[in-house]
């Protein structure tokens, strides 16, 4: 039967933000790639595959020399990023390399695209502006339809990133080798949507910022599961305010980079709620997040 997929990764880097979604609904023929950067991360070598959007999270030297990279070797049809002076120069780049569409964001920006939603908005951030993205999904039914929603850890294995060819559907396979979480908390009583949003926070200080994410992640709190954390979470610097939105009854993910992140505040955060796990991201360690929504089998008459 044909279903909607879609596959987060929380890549392994050994520095900065480094994320990637991929969405393929077979139903109405649509796809969508994309991928954030920030914070001067290195994107693998092997990530080649055409990306519809490329997000970048901050004006960084070693960030727009990544951006550079990406759209000279391989085809991206959008780039968003924070609007700041100069811009108009990174631009004329993406241009010249074949990029569509260039987008310079301040206020709150939306893309749809069949039945997922992207949200990007400017933040300040440690040093200088950056870029928030949300990537989740519209219209679910959950009367005529349903969902499975698995966390893995990566570690040794390349997890694949995309979803064009026969090959690139790894769940099976995976989940049969590796323990994981299956997660169903969508079929509690009251819900109107699954729970399968992520939204990547760039390098924001939450403590300064709590109230502007608050007002930007209110219409899809309901929805989110993974939270990746700004890059370099530090006690001066964050504020729990903004959990407070998420009343949770199941699973929500929190993703940190080992390297950048205050043990305290991680201590503060997994002790809010029993239902939040910490996921770190480092250069052996990444976060898989994968599943896909199917039309419930019609009972055939006798």
């Amino acid at each position: 039967m044909l279903a909607d997929f879609n596959r987060m990764l929380f890549r392994k880097v050994k520095r900065g933000v480094y994320y990637t979604a991929a969405l393929y609904d077979e139903i109405r023929g649509e796809r969508l790639h994309l991928a954030y950067i920030g914070e001067g991360a290195t994107p693998v070598e092997e990530d080649t595959f055409p990306l519809d959007i490329l997000a970048v999270g901050d004006w960084k030297d070693t960030t727009i020399e990544q951006l550079r990279k990406m759209v000279q070797h391989r085809e991206v049809k959008t780039v968003i990023f924070p609007e700041a002076e100069g811009w108009k120069e990174t631009e004329t780049v993406c241009r010249e390399n074949g990029v569509e569409t260039v987008q310079a964001v301040q206020d709150l920006y939306v893309v749809k695209k069949a039945r997922w939603e992207l949200r990007f908005q400017v933040f300040s951030g440690e040093q200088g502006e950056s870029l928030v993205m949300y990537q989740g999904f519209t219209e679910d039914n959950l009367i005529k339809e349903d969902c499975v929603f698995s966390g893995k850890i990566m570690d040794q294995e390349h997890c694949v990133a995309c979803l064009y060819g026969e090959d690139d559907y790894c769940g099976f396979g995976c989940l049969r080798t590796k323990d994981f979480d299956l997660l169903k908390g969508h079929k509690r009583s009251g819900n109107t949507c699954y729970r399968m949003g992520t939204v990547v926070l760039g390098n924001i200080n939450l403590k300064a910022q709590s109230s502007k994410l608050i007002e930007m992640l209110k219409p899809v709190a309901n929805q989110l599961r993974c939270i990746y954390l700004p890059y370099g979470v530090t006690g001066d610097n964050y504020d729990d305010e903004w959990l407070k939105l998420l009343d949770r009854g199941d699973y929500l993910y929190v993703i940190g980079q080992n390297n950048r992140i205050d043990r305290d505040v991680v201590g503060k955060i997994v002790t809010s709620n029993p239902y939040i796990q910490y996921r770190i991201v480092n250069e052996q360690y990444g976060f898989c997040a994968s599943g896909y929504r199917i039309p419930y089998l019609k009972e055939k008459s006798c």
